[in-house]
């Protein structure tokens, strides 16, 4: 436990960090720079500010919170988190929606996407339809890589196979919540973005009924595909924390799933 806590620390402060005296390459990605002039960002100018991006974007607050929720969770893990677990899997309440769950965090939807809105672009020449593939392809190759780096690092044994190290983060959830975010960030909540919401939220789920994942391995694989998924739009559309900051008007709708000790669903929040 320790030691996820102290790394979710290292990881998040360093992005901090990094950002703190580095904003002009996020504005180079967008055509200006600190003084606005035009410039053209670099190949490795773009990777840091995608890499950084949940950071640095409106993504902000679910790479806070979320951290937060995770690192709660980890630290009253014997006090509440060992017995959800071992309920969730004794009464596996999703029954066999838990299969649908499983599905939607194997990368198929995003996958899908990737190709719908790449062919889509290949007849129409549409500018849109590329800018959607891209900015879901790499939200899913951050999020996705980034879960996977903390497997190799953390190393923790999953609840069902005590041989077997990758439990930390949940990539299924990672991946989902990736493509719904994205989904939010580029064509609006309602429908698209509830439905790509409800079924990363099943995912997430289905992976502590299972008996696959800790609820900490959901709310951290939540937390990365979140905020990749928004920091990457968000990025992709300039829409930078200071982009307000002049008094414009802006509005913000923040999604997280929350698990009690016995039953779980979603917060949303709204500002404007």
């Amino acid at each position: 436990m320790i030691r996820n806590l102290c790394i979710l620390f290292l990881i998040f402060s360093s992005q901090s960090a990094s950002f703190a005296a580095d904003s002009e390459s996020i504005q180079s990605l967008n055509g200006q720079n600190s003084e606005g002039v035009e410039t053209e960002a670099s190949f490795w100018q773009q990777r840091k500010a995608e890499a950084f991006s949940p950071w640095q974007t409106e993504a902000r607050p679910y790479l806070i919170y979320g951290s937060l929720v995770t690192a709660a969770i980890l630290a009253t893990k014997h006090n509440g988190e060992d017995q959800f677990n071992e309920n969730m899997a004794k009464d596996q309440p999703l029954g066999d929606a838990a299969e649908i769950g499983d599905l939607g965090g194997q990368g198929f939807t995003n996958l899908f996407y990737i190709a719908g809105m790449g062919g889509h672009y290949y007849f129409t020449k549409s500018q849109k339809s590329y800018d959607h593939m891209t900015t879901m392809l790499l939200a899913t190759a951050y999020a996705v890589g980034t879960s996977s780096i903390l497997k190799f690092i953390v190393h923790e044994p999953r609840p069902n196979d005590r041989t077997t190290y990758n439990s930390f983060p949940s990539g299924h959830t990672t991946s989902a919540f990736a493509f719904s975010s994205v989904i939010i960030a580029e064509h609006g909540f309602w429908p698209w973005g509830f439905a790509a919401t409800a079924l990363a939220t099943l995912t997430g789920i289905s992976r502590v009924n299972d008996h696959k994942h800790y609820l900490h391995d959901v709310t951290a694989g939540f937390t990365i595909g979140s905020a990749y998924g928004f920091g990457i739009s968000y990025l992709r559309q300039g829409q930078q924390l200071n982009k307000h900051a002049a008094g414009g008007a802006s509005s913000h709708f923040y999604v997280m799933p929350v698990f009690a000790k016995e039953r779980g669903g979603l917060v949303a929040y709204y500002e404007y």
